[in-house]
């Protein structure tokens, strides 16, 4: 009769799994923070950055930041959520890693070792587990923080567009109204959220236009502002985020070729070992641990590269700097008009109107795109 099994591995397996996990979980912000700040490094956005205007007045200017602060907050939310998703997916990461890892460790050089095959076997049950536990949590996650982004970005539009350019006698209580009706709006569907995002985008669409249309004339300060702190910043933004997302595929480009380089040389001394061209004791168990290592990380991060969102985002930015520039040479003479004191009327504010809802068109079509890579590809880790 053999010998009952200790149940200190299965104790063990199990707290390693959890372990993993959360600590994988726990480091996700720090992790994240640091990738973004290595990214941007001295380099601003353009979004983010930009001080008050001096063509405003100081009550102009109290408005300005208590709209920002405003925004902040539903932007803060957003960013919680990505977080949220991003916990739960690195969870699945370091869990998988740590299957893999005891797996290959028993298969190599602890394969007598009946105490670790208990401990690894115990890890994956309790592992797996946890992954399809944080799979399904970052599935909702995803869906919670794509809502909240776009009910972020809508009211980005509106802090502009609305604000500035018609004037709310209240502009604070526009803000809530206006983010309350969006977050009706914008619920996280579980069918084709992109297309509810398109219609309450079009529907805006449509209201900006007839409320710019109806207006007799529109200070050409305000102008200035709108087409600084909408047209400029985002064509900056779309600039320096193409570039970070062209920097983080050729970091993981560079990062696959080292991998692929160690997992030849691990091929080649395992070779040479069965040859007896080399001749060091134990060590085909070692080069079997190394490479099946790098021959699972070499699969999974090439996996990572293939699916990942990098790619595709890196067009949409370039076709949307594209579009912005654009943009500023069909309206050039709206944009010279707007350089004078006198307000802007006339034809030149029914122009200032069709040139706000093709560019807020843009907006909402990057919105749209942006949700469909997202939902449909891997997470931008660095991006918010």
């Amino acid at each position: 009769m053999a010998d009952a099994a200790h149940p200190l591995p299965v104790l063990l397996g199990v707290i390693a799994a959890v372990t993993v996990a959360a600590g994988a979980a726990m480091l996700t912000p720090r992790m994240r923070s640091r990738l973004y700040r290595h990214e941007k490094g001295s380099k601003s956005d353009g979004a983010s950055t930009a001080g008050p205007d001096p063509g405003r007045s100081a009550e102009e200017q109290a408005e300005d930041a208590a709209t920002k602060a405003l925004l902040m907050a539903e932007h803060r939310a957003a960013i919680d959520l990505q977080v949220r998703t991003l916990r739960h997916l690195m969870s699945v990461a370091a869990s998988l890693t740590a299957a893999f890892l005891c797996t290959a460790l028993a298969a190599t050089v602890l394969s007598e070792a009946h105490d670790f095959h208990l401990f690894a076997a115990t890890l994956d049950v309790a592992a797996f587990g946890l992954v399809l536990w944080s799979f399904v949590m970052a599935t909702r996650c995803r869906k919670s923080w794509l809502a909240s982004r776009a009910v972020t970005e809508m009211l980005r539009q509106w802090s502009v567009v609305d604000r500035i350019l018609l004037a709310p006698d209240d502009f604070e209580l526009g803000f809530k109204a206006m983010r309350d009706r969006a977050r009706n709006a914008l619920r996280a569907h579980d069918r084709d959220f992109a297309a509810v995002v398109l219609r309450f985008g079009r529907l805006r669409l449509e209201e900006i236009g007839e409320a710019l249309s109806a207006l007799p004339a529109v200070p050409a300060g305000r102008v200035r502002y709108y087409l600084d702190r909408r047209p400029a910043r985002q064509r900056r933004w779309f600039a320096t985020a193409e570039a970070r997302v062209s920097g983080q595929g050729k970091r993981h480009r560079r990062t696959l070729m080292i991998l692929f380089a160690f997992a030849t040389v691990a091929a080649l001394v395992k070779v040479a070992l069965l040859l007896g061209w080399l001749r060091w004791p134990g060590a085909v168990d070692w080069t079997m641990l190394a490479l099946l290592v790098l021959i699972g990380l070499s699969a999974t991060l090439t996996s990572v590269y293939l699916n990942q969102n990098i790619r595709s985002l890196s067009h949409r930015y370039r076709s949307q700097s594209r579009n912005i520039a654009w943009w500023f040479e069909r309206h050039e003479s709206l944009i010279e008009a707007a350089e004078r004191s006198e307000p802007l009327s006339g034809p030149l504010a029914s122009q200032l109107a069709a040139a706000v809802v093709e560019f807020e068109t843009l907006m909402v079509d990057e919105l749209v795109d942006w949700i469909v890579i997202t939902d449909h590809d891997s997470l931008e880790i660095a991006a918010a």
